[in-house]
C-alpha cells in the first residue's frame, strides 16, 4: 500500500512518469503555486483558455467532494469511472516496479495520465503542498529537481515505449498570496516558505508571474524574484488596482457584480461572480498571466491567442465551488468558504462584515466551524467572530484518498471557543455540518450562516445535499 502520510521529494514520481512514457511531456503547462487563491487562479486561467478554444486540462488539488472532481478536461470534471480507470493503470505500474509512490503522488500522475489521454493542449496545475519537492514540480527538460540527477530506470516495454518527447519547461510559474501555513512542513517564516514554493521556478521557464503578496511586507515577492533571476527567468507584478469592481456584491446569491480591467490594451468590462475583495486580486494576477501568455511559443509549437471576448465569455460564467460561495440548502441561505487560516480567514471577515453592514437590524452571524487536526483555529476564529455571534462546532468525514488528514474533534473546538470567546454563543457540538444546519433555532432564521474552516467540512455539505460540482 502507498504511503497513508505527507511523504514529499520527487524521486518515486519521476521513476512513476518515466514508467507511464512521460505523459507529463505531452503539453503545454501553467504551474500556479502559493498558499491562498491559488485554485481559484488555476480556474480563471483555464476557463479562458477553454474559451479560447484550446483543450485545456485543470488539476486542482485537494479535492473537493470526490477525486476524481480535481481533474478537468475542457472545464469538465473526468468521469469517476475514467478516473478510477486511469488511477488503477498507475497504481498497477507503480506496484509492479516497486516505486512505492505515495497517495497524492498516485493522484498526480493519474491527473498527468488523463491529461495526455484526453488529447490535453495546456494544463493549468495547481501546486500541491509548497512546491520544491511537491509532486507536481515534474516540468522541466531534465526530468529532475533543479541540481538534482534523478536516475532513469529500465522501463517495461509495454509501459515504456516510445518515451522520446523532451521535457518542456511551464509557460509560465504563477504565484498567489503567499502567508504562514504547513509551517511544520514549509517553514515558520514567510521568506522560508516563499523559497520552498519557489522551487518549481526552472530554467527555460518563459515567464514567472507574482501576485499580491500583503503578508511580512511583501517579502515573499523579494524571494521569488531572486530564484527567478538566478535561473533566468523573467518576472511579470500583477497590480491588485488594475481590476476595479463596478457594482457592489448583493447579500444574495446570483447577484450582479461587474468588475472592469485592461488587457492588451483594451478595456474589457464584464460579470464576474466570484465575491469577495480577495478574488479581484486573484483576478488580477489571473490577467497578468493571461497577458504574458499570449506573447509567447510552446517549445510543442501551441501558440496562445487569447481575445477579449474569450476573457469575457469565459469569466460571466466561471464557478469555483467551495470558496465564498451562497448555496440554499432546504430553503435557507448558506455562505459556504475553505477559509482555514488567518489570511484566509481575514478576508473571509471583509465579506461577512459586509454582509452585516447591509443587515444592520440583524448583524448577527451563526457560523458552524470545522478543522483538520493541528490548525490553530484559535487564530482563525480571531479574525471572524464577534460578540453575539452564535458558532456550532462540527466535524468533517474520513476524506477519501486523503487518509492524513484528520479532523479535531468538535468537543475540543467547542471547549477552546467558550474559554477564548466568552462573548460568542457556543450552542453545540455534533459529528457532522448537517446536524448543526437542523438545529438553527427558531431565532436564528434570520442570521447569517457561514459554514467554514476547512474545506473538508464544506464537502461534506456538497456530498450531503449532492450538490453540483
Amino acid at each position: 500500500m502507498p504511503p497513508s502520510t505527507i511523504v514529499l521529494g520527487l524521486e518515486r514520481i519521476h521513476r512513476l512518469l518515466s514508467l507511464l512514457s512521460h505523459p507529463e511531456r505531452s503539453y503545454s503547462v501553467v504551474h500556479v503555486g502559493g498558499t491562498n487563491g491559488k485554485g481559484t487562479v488555476t480556474t480563471l486561467i483555464a476557463s479562458v483558455l477553454n474559451a479560447a478554444g484550446y483543450i485545456t486540462g485543470r488539476f486542482n488539488s485537494p479535492h473537493l467532494a470526490y477525486p476524481h472532481d480535481g481533474v478537468r478536461i475542457k472545464e469538465r470534471v473526468v468521469e469517476r469511472e475514467t478516473y478510477d480507470a486511469a488511477y488503477s493503470r498507475v497504481a498497477e505500474v507503480d506496484a509492479r516496479n516497486e516505486v512505492g509512490a505515495s497517495l497524492f503522488e498516485l493522484q498526480t500522475a493519474t491527473a498527468l495520465l488523463l491529461f495526455r489521454d484526453g488529447g490535453v493542449e495546456v494544463a493549468v496545475v495547481e501546486v500541491g503542498l509548497g512546491g520544491r519537492l511537491d509532486a507536481t514540480n515534474v516540468f522541466d527538460e531534465t526530468g529532475g529537481e533543479e541540481g538534482t540527477s534523478i536516475e532513469q530506470k529500465t522501463i517495461d516495454a509495454k509501459e515504456g515505449a516510445g518515451i522520446s518527447l523532451r521535457g518542456e519547461p511551464a509557460l509560465a510559474c504563477v504565484f498567489t498570496a503567499i502567508g504562514l501555513d504547513h509551517t511544520d512542513i514549509l517553514g515558520d517564516t514567510i521568506e522560508k516558505i516563499a523559497r520552498e514554493k519557489g522551487g518549481i521556478i526552472k530554467h527555460g521557464v518563459g515567464g514567472v508571474v507574482i501576485g499580491s503578496q500583503p503578508e511580512a511586507g511583501g517579502v515573499a515577492s523579494t524571494v521569488l524574484a531572486e530564484i527567478a533571476n538566478a535561473r533566468d527567468v523573467p518576472v511579470q507584478y500583477a497590480d491588485d488596482s488594475a481590476v476595479i469592481r463596478l457594482t457592489g456584491e448583493g447579500a444574495k446569491a446570483g447577484g450582479e457584480n461587474m468588475v472592469e480591467f485592461s488587457f492588451g490594451g483594451i478595456k474589457v468590462k464584464t460579470h464576474f461572480p466570484l465575491l469577495g475583495t480577495f478574488q479581484l486580486s486573484n483576478l488580477a494576477t489571473a490577467i497578468k498571466t493571461l497577458e504574458v501568455l499570449r506573447t509567447m511559443k510552446s517549445a510543442s509549437g501551441v501558440v496562445i491567442n487569447i481575445k477579449d471576448d474569450h476573457i469575457r465569455s469565459a469569466l460571466s460564467n466561471v464557478r469555483w465551488p467551495g470558496r465564498l460561495e451562497w448555496l440554499t440548502i432546504e430553503g435557507r441561505e448558506i455562505l459556504v468558504d475553505g477559509a482555514h487560516n488567518p489570511q484566509a480567514a481575514r478576508e473571509l471577515a471583509l465579506f461577512v462584515n459586509s454582509q452585516r453592514e447591509l443587515r444592520r437590524g440583524r448583524p448577527r452571524v451563526t457560523w458552524i466551524v470545522g478543522f483538520t487536526q493541528g490548525k490553530d483555529f484559535i487564530n482563525v476564529l480571531r479574525e471572524v467572530l464577534k460578540p453575539g455571534d452564535v458558532l456550532y462546532a462540527s466535524e468533517f468525514s474520513k476524506v477519501e484518498g486523503m487518509p492524513w488528514v484528520r479532523c479535531a474533534p468538535s468537543s475540543v473546538l467547542q471547549e477552546a471557543v467558550a474559554k477564548a470567546f466568552p462573548d460568542v454563543d457556543c450552542r453545540a457540538a455534533t459529528s457532522r455540518v448537517h446536524e448543526c444546519l437542523s438545529l438553527l433555532r427558531d431565532e436564528e432564521a434570520g442570521d447569517i450562516v457561514v459554514v467554514c474552516g476547512s474545506l473538508y467540512l464544506v464537502a461534506d455539505l456538497y456530498r450531503h445535499n449532492k450538490l453540483p460540482l
